[in-house]
């Protein structure tokens, strides 16, 4: 028995001088930190990274484990890293005694991923209640979560000593994160502690900039996870506030592209709030709250707030200003936090034109607009309704589009629901109010999806119950006026196709008063059916057009009846392209029309006295171009055809036209007031451009005539003053002066070659050549339509041998040449154009006299200052 007691006193007294002496060397080699290093590492996924490390025993029993640097980590994150660490182990009670580290920093990212590490990481049943003695002088954590704003914990002199029963926790620690306004203290003031398995506070002081909240009671315990915790503070920013929420709307919806409704907050806070396992109770009052809306930039106040929380329900009503107008706001959240949660709200207020003015850039309300916005929420599922109520008087007006039926009580009401990426227009409709009685005008419903971040329209429909008034929607009155309305219509944005039927009747549109027009559009074509009076004329039209309504317009045929149209003299406008582009400027986009086929009859086009009857074209639309063909046009006894294009864009034409066979007294007459001037079979060729419709002309013209004459050229009278040689005055005529009957008209016939440039009623540069036997001309000059005003010289030659036996008035011809023809030197001068008058028939070169004649007034009505040389 001593054998075996001194024996075992021998063993124990070897296994303790190998615990002090032996195992610390042993513990601390570097063959054995890599065992332990590996077996950690296969059991649980963490890699430890050491400095320094070292491992003391004590007689006392107590293992201490010391080291310079620690970490840990786990796939390529950083757990913790710590500085100057100690850590004693008691073998004696089998528990950590004591922690001791300057310094710490714990990566918030590595305990996510050590938890994400399925089948390396077991749980464990530790408990509150044996915590050792923990001393930390310096800790930082990181927290981190991708798209969103971290944050970042500094804490200091964090102390951990048992006393009484408890485990009691005193620390200093201060977060940071872009996301909070100010810096926020914990610690100054108070403790945590440990009691019976359940962490409580203990006037735990918050500091949040310069104000303060105090934290008691029970915050979790290990078995049910209850609490019983009371939260009291005053005057906390709301800004901080509002920072913190939108902080765990992130980390509670991480993937979620939050955006506030409202920036800029300001005000303070005063709560007085109770948490247990029942849920919320108390208040949060909020003093001078306002912020500033995203949308429009409109500023919110509310003087007082008073937030009642009573278990999972919280409420709140309040009166302020939503810019310079009155706003009530009212919500109700129930079940919070659960998974059946809701929230429903109402904001109210009755906005005007200055509150439009101010806050809307596009936006013009006229009078006032009840404006109310109900919303829903639940399930991340939102219901917002939107009514506006408009009084007599009054109408919102977007740009240049307004509602209309000012004279009318009206309404616009739209019910949304938002579900994921898609925003449901449940219904809409814009209606009169009279009395309790709803008369619907327009509804409908629509689909918006979020791409890219962004809502765009899907599809929308549009239909009435009745024929309604155009009035009924004022923006129509850009393009029609007056009249009545029906259909049903559904236009998809995707597909850019538009499906049903619309009707309009009684309707204006510009020049067109428009008796009845059909819309019938399916999947693959719309059909259009109008008539009425374009400027009191009538017209039908048929169009038939691909489905698919965007940026360009496909019109397969296109066929247009107008019974009259009266073209306009052009003395009204000189508008450029840029003028008419500035009217244009308020178009929302340019559609580009291509059109295949446009088929026009018009029976009668005017243009003064000048009639064109029965008139067909044919012709195509491309980028804005509209080609055209008149194949045949009876005009002046023979006939006309065409070819051309309009200029949609700037509203001008280039366009030929061709004359054959006609009578050139008809087109003297009614084209240029020029009544008996011009006699003969005329071929001609026109080639135009015009300004500004057809009202402002640039052409010129080329022209020949057959055995024609001038006969008021040749049988218009001269008058010859008295003189030193002319002792009575006497009139006389070209004719009578060559010795040409002019009773015998055809005695002056002959071939006339012509051009001239016509500008609005402007005829300029005339070159007309007429050839006869004895007598020939070159006419030159400028003739205005409008005030049939001429100024032209004429240039001719004649056979002066042919009027030796002539008197006028008993006077001999001769001498009526010498008085009439006065002289003049200048046949140099006259040579070139001399050379363009066409050659008479003379028996000798000294048989030709040449001859210039300058006319200067209305040839009309012999209204004509005349001047007449001889040319020598």
């Amino acid at each position: 028995m001593l054998k075996l007691l001194l024996f075992c006193v021998l063993a124990a007294g070897a296994l303790y001088a190998i615990f002090l002496y032996a195992l610390p060397p042993i513990l601390s080699s570097a063959k054995f930190k890599n065992k332990i290093d590996n077996i950690v590492y296969e059991k649980t996924g963490i890699k430890i990274v050491s400095e320094q490390l070292k491992i003391k025993t004590y007689p006392n029993l107590v293992v201490q484990l010391k080291a310079d640097k620690i970490g840990l980590g786990i796939n390529e994150a950083d757990l913790l890293k710590a500085k100057d660490f100690s850590i004693d182990f008691n073998l004696f009670k089998l528990s950590l005694q004591k922690i001791d580290i300057d310094y710490i920093y714990i990566d918030e990212a590595g305990f996510r991923s050590l938890l994400n590490n399925k089948g390396k990481n077991k749980t464990s049943d530790f408990k509150f209640t044996i915590l050792p003695e923990i001393y930390v002088k310096n800790a930082e954590i990181w927290v981190d979560k991708g798209d969103i704003n971290s944050i970042f914990i500094t804490v200091n002199d964090l102390h951990q000593i048992n006393k009484d029963g408890r485990t009691y926790f005193t620390f200093k620690a201060d977060i940071i994160s872009d996301l909070l306004r100010n810096l926020i203290s914990i610690g100054r003031k108070g403790c945590l502690y440990l009691e019976n398995n359940s962490l409580y506070a203990d006037n735990l002081q918050v500091l949040i900039g310069v104000s303060e909240l105090d934290i008691n009671g029970k915050i979790t315990d290990r078995t049910n996870r209850n609490t019983d915790l009371q939260v009291t503070g005053s005057k906390i920013p709301v800004s901080d506030i509002m920072s913190s929420l939108l902080y765990f709307q992130k980390l509670k919806e991480p993937g979620k592209k939050f955006i506030e409704n409202f920036y800029d907050y300001s005000g303070t806070m005063d709560i007085n709030l109770t948490l247990n396992e029942q849920g919320l109770f108390g208040k949060a009052t909020a003093n001078e709250l306002s912020a500033n809306s995203v949308l429009f930039n409109v500023p919110i106040k509310f003087p007082n707030v008073d937030f009642i929380f009573n278990k999972l329900e919280m409420t709140a009503e309040a009166e302020g200003n939503l810019g310079n107008e009155k706003v009530f706001a009212g919500v109700d959240m129930t079940n919070i936090g659960t998974a059946e949660q809701e929230v429903k709200g109402i904001v109210h207020s009755v906005i005007g034109t200055d509150f439009s003015k101010k806050y809307f850039p596009d936006l013009r309300i006229k009078g006032t607009a009840d404006t109310q916005v109900n919303y829903y929420i639940k399930n991340k599922k939102i219901d917002v309704n939107y009514l506006v109520k408009m009084p007599k008087g009054s109408d919102l007006l977007y740009k240049e589009a307004y509602l209309g039926l000012e004279d009318k009580v009206k309404r616009l009401l739209v019910n949304t629901h938002k579900d994921g990426d898609k925003l449901y227009i449940k219904n809409y409709d814009y209606a009169i109010l009279e009395g309790n009685l709803v008369s619907k005008i327009i509804m409908g419903e629509g689909l918006l999806t979020k791409e890219n971040g962004h809502f765009t329209p899907d599809y929308i429909t549009c239909k009435t119950d009745n024929d309604a008034p155009v009035s009924v929607a004022g923006s129509f009155y850009k393009y029609i006026e007056g009249g009545v309305f029906n259909g049903d219509l559904k236009y998809d944005f995707k597909k850019e196709l538009l499906t049903g039927i619309f009707n309009i009747k009684n309707s204006k549109y510009k020049n067109f008063d428009i008796k009845s027009a059909q819309v019938d559009a399916n999947d693959k074509a719309v059909n259009i059916n109008a008539n009425g009076l374009y400027k009191k004329s009538p017209f039908e039209c048929k169009i038939n057009a691909l489905n698919k309504i965007g940026k360009q317009i496909k019109i397969y045929n296109m066929d247009l009846f107008l019974d009259e149209y009266h073209v306009k003299t052009g003395k009204k406008a000189n508008i450029s392209a840029d003028e008419i582009k500035s009217k244009l400027k308020n178009t929302a986009r340019k559609i580009d029309v291509d059109v295949d086929k446009w088929t026009i009859k018009v029976n009668l086009i005017k243009r003064k006295r000048v009639e064109l009857k029965n008139i067909f074209v044919t012709g195509s639309i491309h980028k804005d171009i509209f080609s055209f063909n008149v194949p045949q046009l009876n005009f002046a006894k023979g006939t006309l055809n065409a070819n051309g294009c309009y200029n949609y864009n700037n509203n001008s034409s280039d366009v030929t036209v061709t004359a054959k066979n006609i009578d050139s007294a008809v087109v003297a007459d009614v084209l240029f007031e020029l009544p008996e001037q011009i006699e003969g079979i005329a071929n001609a060729t026109l080639k135009a451009k015009t300004k500004n419709g057809f009202d402002n002309i640039n052409a010129y013209a080329e022209f020949s005539v057959k055995q024609g004459y001038l006969p008021k050229l040749g049988s218009t009278e001269f008058m010859v003053k008295k003189s030193r040689l002319v002792k009575k005055p006497f009139k006389f005529r070209i004719s009578d002066v060559v010795n040409i009957d002019v009773k015998n008209m055809k005695a002056l016939s002959s071939d006339l070659k012509g051009s001239f440039y016509l500008v609005d009623e402007q005829i300029k540069n005339v070159k007309i050549t007429s050839a006869q036997k004895y007598l020939s001309l070159l006419i030159e000059g400028d003739y205005d339509i409008e005030k049939q005003h001429a100024d032209l010289q004429v240039l001719g030659k004649y056979n002066k041998d042919k009027i030796t036996k002539v008197k006028i008035l008993f006077v001999p011809l001769s001498w009526i040449v010498k008085v009439v023809f006065r002289p003049e030197k200048t046949k140099d001068f006259y040579t070139a154009k001399l050379k363009e008058v066409p050659d008479i028939e003379a028996e000798e070169a000294e048989d030709i006299s040449t001859f210039r004649v300058k006319l200067n007034g209305n040839i009309n009505t012999n209204d004509v200052k005349v001047e007449m040389k001889s040319i020598k």
